[in-house]
């Protein structure tokens, strides 16, 4: 996670040097389009890969899950592809003009994230942790090298091409190294497609939600705002905060599996519910509040004095990442007691607030408003997810007492 962290860091201090504040902007509108994107992608099969196969104490089992969810995303993956295709060639597309472009190029890239995402949730789901983490590094390592080489010979081109080759390689790599641990036995899956395709449903829409509250903003300022450098000051201050988050959503990637083997049992899952939240708590209100201290000096020495204007920014959003640390611990309950739709309702009161706030605030306080906006849609899931997550809590407690 660490060396991870260091590329993610190297990457953007490249991109914000070689291609300024208005680059950074076209990059980020990338970055946020492809993350959408490969959100629909995956359809949420990714997902469901990750809860349905922990559940399996068998290993060709777990594995069997894994073939039958990713069949389907990458089929997803190819239509995605080309919608986003056609959408960045008409009128519908509001945001970077730079980066609707080259959207055509980009979008082929999809069905390599795709299954990369079910082969790292794969690995993920039977505590191979060791290689999740090889392998995760290696694709960073990757399109990090391709896309830094690219900008410095061909600027934002050359990013183009250069995440399109990294995208490439992380998925030959992602299914070697899943074929190299695949067990030899190939029983037809214990979860049916029908109820693979369900429980995806549900999580692409709560993913959607998800993003809607980290990454939609730089979506938001492109549209809302016709110079290319207050996205690419606010979105040098989202990639920040995301990189001082890493460390927590590692913890949640790694217990997660232990969560979802004790989601028949509510008293162990409560209680995991209150240690995995003091734990992030604890991880976040540090992190967050280092970076908080050090980036009015570092940002502008690091990343140039252009970059000035993406320190208010990145104040507020670090505050948001502490509130978040507050909800996502009953998220992952939530999703490992299989339901997925009280996430999705969470996430909905979290839409509600980001989808009225952004319009408001970005025009009166600009990139500031952005932050604002996601933070407020922040704290209300945080509230949303835990009233959710007592009530599944005392439902399975009763269910239990009854049964006795």
């Amino acid at each position: 996670m660490g060396l991870g962290m260091a590329l993610g860091f190297a990457q953007n201090l490249v991109l914000a040097r070689l291609l300024g504040p208005e680059g950074l902007g076209h990059v980020s509108v990338v970055n946020a389009t492809m993350g959408l994107g490969s959100l629909l992608a995956g359809a949420g099969l990714t997902t469901a890969i990750l809860r349905h196969s922990s559940a399996q104490a068998d290993e060709a089992e777990g594995y069997a899950v894994f073939r039958l969810g990713a069949k389907y995303a990458v089929v997803v993956s190819i239509v995605v592809a080309g919608f986003l295709m056609i959408l960045s060639r008409t009128p519908l597309w509001v945001f970077d003009p730079v980066a609707g472009e080259w959207m055509p190029v980009l979008a082929l890239a999809l069905p390599g994230l795709t299954l990369a995402t079910c082969s790292i949730g794969y690995l993920q789901s039977r505590n191979r942790i060791r290689d999740k983490a090889v392998l995760d590094f290696t694709r960073r390592l990757v399109q990090t090298t391709a896309v830094i080489v690219g900008v410095i010979f061909a600027g934002f081109h050359g990013f183009v091409w250069g995440y399109l080759i990294g995208a490439l390689f992380g998925m030959a790599v992602s299914l070697g190294r899943t074929l190299r641990v695949a067990p030899r036995e190939r029983p037809v899956s214990p979860v049916s497609a029908r109820e693979m395709i369900r429980f995806g449903s549900w999580s692409v829409f709560t993913q959607m939600l998800g993003f809607v509250m980290t990454t939609m903003d730089v979506l938001w300022v492109s549209a809302l705002m016709e110079d290319a450098a207050p996205v690419g000051h606010y979105g040098l201050a989202a990639t920040i905060q995301a990189m001082v988050r890493m460390p927590l959503l590692a913890y949640l990637d790694a217990i997660f599996p232990r969560m979802t083997r004790q989601a028949d049992d509510p008293e162990a899952l409560d209680q995991a519910r209150h240690r995995v939240r003091r734990n992030l708590l604890l991880v976040s209100a540090t992190t967050a509040g280092a970076a908080a201290l050090v980036a009015p000096v570092a940002v502008p020495l690091v990343f140039g004095e252009a970059f000035r204007a993406a320190v208010m920014p990145l104040a507020i959003l670090l505050i948001g990442q502490v509130i978040w640390s507050l909800g996502a611990a009953q998220g992952r309950v939530l999703l490992a007691a299989g339901w997925v739709q009280g996430n999705f309702w969470a996430g909905t009161t979290a839409l509600v607030v980001n989808m009225v706030g952004n319009p408001l605030l970005i025009p009166r306080l600009g990139i500031e408003g952005a932050a604002l906006a996601t933070v407020g849609s922040q704290a209300v899931w945080a509230v949303a997810t835990t009233v959710l997550c007592r009530r599944l809590i005392r439902h399975r407690v009763a269910q239990q007492s009854s049964k006795n």
